[in-house]
C-alpha cells in the first residue's frame, strides 16, 4: 500500500515537472518573440521618426515653392497693370494735345 503511494506520488511528480518543462519553454518562446517584437517596435520608431523628418523637408520645400510661384503671379499681374496703364496714359494724352493745339491754332487764325 505505502508502494502504490510512492507511486501515485512519484508519477504526480514527473506530470508536474513536465508541465513546468513544457511551461518554462513556452517562456522562452514567448520571451524570444517578445523580443523580436521590440525590434521591429524599435525599427518602426526609426522609420516614422525618418518619415516626420522628410515630411518637414517637403512641406518646407513646397511652401518655398508656392510663396515663388506666389511672387511670380504678382509679378505678372503687375507689369500688366503697368502696361495698361502706359497704353491708357499714351492714348488720352496725345488726344488731349492734339485738341488743345487745334483750339489754339483755330483761336489765332480767327484773329
Amino acid at each position: 500500500m505505502g508502494d502504490m503511494k510512492l507511486q501515485d506520488m512519484h508519477s504526480n511528480v514527473k506530470e508536474v515537472t513536465e508541465l513546468m518543462r513544457n511551461n518554462y519553454i513556452k517562456v522562452e518562446e514567448r520571451d524570444g518573440k517578445l523580443k523580436d517584437l521590440e525590434e521591429r517596435s524599435d525599427v518602426l520608431l526609426q522609420k516614422s521618426d525618418a518619415f516626420v523628418k522628410t515630411t518637414k523637408t517637403v512641406m518646407t520645400h513646397q511652401n518655398r515653392r508656392n510663396r515663388k510661384l506666389n511672387l511670380i503671379i504678382i509679378g505678372i499681374v503687375v507689369v500688366i497693370l503697368v502696361i495698361v496703364l502706359v497704353v491708357i496714359v499714351y492714348f488720352t494724352i496725345p488726344a488731349t494735345a492734339t485738341t488743345t493745339t487745334t483750339n489754339t491754332d483755330n483761336t489765332t487764325s480767327r484773329k
